[in-house]
């Protein structure tokens, strides 16, 4: 299967699983994936990122330490609404890295914070905060 043309395809739920089974627990598909995702087309990466959340909801450890700043930029430069909601979605199957929950937890409560987001991003991230306060007694 070729990702980014099935993501192209269409964009339907039932597509999304299709090509999620696709990458199932595989690092190369996943990393194939990803480099779509975070390739700069909105179109893809929008389609991507929902796929990108199936896969680490049931795949979590597919999500490497190193790739934990490319999901910080696209969080900086969001491309749509749906890239930050899936990124957000996906971090709450996860055990953020130590080393990077201080800038998560910064950035959700940001993100809870604001009235101007949409109410899913704001639920994710306070999950997000709520998982990363679990494992830090000061939170």
């Amino acid at each position: 299967m070729n990702i980014s043309d099935a993501l192209l395809e269409e964009h339907s739920k039932m597509q999304t699983t299709k090509i999620a089974n696709y990458i199932g627990s595989s690092q190369n598909r996943f990393d194939l994936l990803l480099t779509i995702f975070l390739s700069g087309n909105q179109l893809l990466s929008q389609r991507a990122s929902h796929v990108f959340s199936y896969c680490i909801e049931h795949h979590p450890a597919l999500l490497k330490v190193a790739q934990y700043g490319a999901l910080k930029t696209s969080l900086e430069n969001p491309q749509h609404d749906a890239v930050t909601r899936n990124i957000l979605r996906a971090l709450q199957y996860v055990d953020i890295p130590e080393e990077w929950q201080g800038y998560y937890y910064g950035k959700c409560l940001e993100l809870a914070m604001s009235a101007s987001e949409p109410v899913a991003i704001r639920v994710f991230a306070i999950q997000v905060m709520f998982n990363i306060a679990r494992e830090i007694e000061e939170l």
